[in-house]
């Protein structure tokens, strides 16, 4: 769902995304709104971060800031190296650990901190056996959370291709064919 789509739906309005989930968004109901920002280290979640305290954060919000550990595979490191030694240090390290997902969460909880609005802001870091995909739809499901928001670092059709033949791939793209709830997508570097 776009910036533009969003806030031409009124209060009560229902939404269905491509997963079959439907959600009600309420926008007379503010202080009762659960969402979420899904962030890494990239300048997509950094564009997706700022411009949701501008448009979106109200007072009241219950905003969640979360992450996962990455844990990348021997295929997808060597796929990675193949294309560029600095594209890998671009797009994860393997093995992450929890301190640099802690210290993530930590610039993006300051951006967060309200100046003149009070919300709730909660940081979580996920960490498991799964890809991130499928463990930040657990999440959103599990938190009944009312909508999510993501970054999108607007790839081109071949890089997406090779990061989807690694096992990776476009992360906006994922969260809006399987989250159970509506997603935000804001490309960064756009207005």
């Amino acid at each position: 769902m776009n910036a533009e789509v969003w806030h031409q739906l009124g209060a009560g309005s229902e939404v269905m995304n491509s997963a079959g989930y439907a959600s009600s968004i309420s926008m007379n109901n503010v202080s009762q709104r659960r969402w979420a920002i899904l962030i890494d280290d990239s300048e997509g979640s950094v564009a997706a971060a700022r411009w949701s305290v501008a448009n979106l954060a109200r007072s009241g919000d219950d905003i969640t800031l979360v992450t996962a550990v990455e844990h990348q595979t021997g295929l997808h490191d060597a796929l990675l190296l193949a294309l560029s030694p600095l594209m890998f240090t671009t797009l994860g390290e393997p093995d992450a650990d929890p301190e640099r997902a802690i210290d993530l969460l930590s610039k993006f909880r300051d951006m967060l901190e309200p100046t003149d609005r009070t919300w709730t802001t909660h940081c979580v870091a996920i960490d498991g056996d799964k890809r991130k995909g499928p463990a930040l739809v657990d999440f959103a499901a599990r938190e009944h959370l009312d909508f999510v928001v993501v970054g999108s670092r607007h790839l081109g059709s071949v890089f997406r291709i090779l990061l989807e033949a690694a096992g990776d791939g476009s992360f906006s793209d994922y969260a809006i064919h399987n989250m159970p709830c509506p997603v935000v997508v804001v490309l960064c570097g756009r207005r």
